[in-house]
């Protein structure tokens, strides 16, 4: 004998997350959760309200979504069958570093890295480097206005660095991981020509 077993039909929808802060350059992930337990799940179509602050990259069973701007967005999900769950973004604006200027970087140990914002005021090549650090092993990277990589470096022990080419007026995002398991720390930084 073959037993069926029924799924019912989802009554009620919600979103993983319903409020949540980032920073810009960062991405947030919801999942819609349908109700009752063991009810069956449903296709959902995603929108944002405002593209400006957060971006829908991929709206499948779990949406990507990109912070590229300091405000609110509000993520609506719509099912087939009509219910809605929704969940407010609010994009951070990442703290502006400047050339020659020493910086003390925290790693929030709940989102395990920290973005910062830097125009040069100069075309050419410099390099962020650790003044102190008592991280163990930390990804430093370089993103620009469209959040493309350009440069990334992974450091073990408690020193770091990297070189940049940089273009003048431009808008970079300088972004610091920890990939420790304790995914905190703090360091000193700055950027200059040389080390």
């Amino acid at each position: 004998d073959v037993t069926v077993e029924k799924c019912t039909k989802a009554t009620t929808m919600t979103l993983s997350q319903t409020a949540v802060s980032q920073k810009i350059s960062q991405y947030v992930y919801l999942q819609p959760v349908f109700g009752p337990v063991g009810s069956a799940t449903e296709s959902v179509q995603w929108e944002s309200s405002n593209e400006a602050v957060a971006q829908i990259l991929y709206g499948g069973k779990e949406a990507e979504i990109r912070i590229v701007g300091a405000g609110q967005a509000t993520i609506t999900a719509t099912s087939e069958s009509g219910m809605t769950a929704t969940c407010i973004i609010t994009g951070e604006e990442a703290p502006v570093v400047k050339e020659n200027a020493e910086t003390t970087m925290i790693v929030n140990a709940e989102k395990g890295i920290a973005v910062y914002k830097f125009i040069p005021e100069k075309t050419g090549n410099l390099v962020i480097y650790s003044l102190e650090s008592n991280f163990t092993d930390v990804e430093v990277a370089l993103f620009d206005r469209d959040f493309e990589w350009l440069e990334s470096s992974f450091q073990y022990g408690d020193a770091f660095s990297l070189s940049i080419n940089v273009t003048k007026g431009r808008t970079y995002y300088i972004m610091f991981r920890a990939n420790s398991d304790e995914a905190m720390g703090t360091a000193k930084f700055i950027i200059s020509e040389r080390v």
